[in-house]
């Protein structure tokens, strides 16, 4: 896979887990956490804005926020089964918008999104 990018991503499906989250991390470089299940998410004790996506049981993005900062709170998504925390910019690199759909496995505790830039095509492996 030439000029591949991928982003490793862990579930918090425990309250525990979801509740601290990305909480007193000093950053993140291609991996992000998917809280599961989740609806809205708070940025109290963060130190860095981040990328997050809303998305139903089936995979679909329901809703994109690009660079939600610290000390902020993102809208309750109707419907939304889990929410996917990247660092900043991953919502372009790896083309999640409302909409988009995307494998989340199941019975597992990590993943990948990755996407593939090749000279003729621009295809997303989600």
């Amino acid at each position: 896979m030439k000029d591949a990018q991928m982003l490793h991503i862990n579930i918090a499906d425990t309250f525990t887990k979801r509740f601290i989250g990305l909480m007193f991390k000093r950053s993140i470089h291609n991996k992000g956490i998917m809280l599961s299940p989740c609806n809205s998410v708070h940025m109290f004790f963060m130190r860095f804005p981040i990328d997050i996506i809303f998305v139903n049981g089936d995979g679909r993005i329901l809703l994109s926020i690009k660079e939600l900062k610290p000390w902020r709170v993102s809208p309750i998504v109707k419907n939304s089964s889990h929410v996917i925390e990247m660092p900043c910019g991953s919502i372009e690199r790896y083309n999640l918008y409302k909409g988009t759909s995307i494998v989340i496995p199941k019975n597992k505790k990590n993943f990948f999104i990755s996407i593939k830039n090749d000279k003729n095509k621009n295809k997303n492996h989600l």
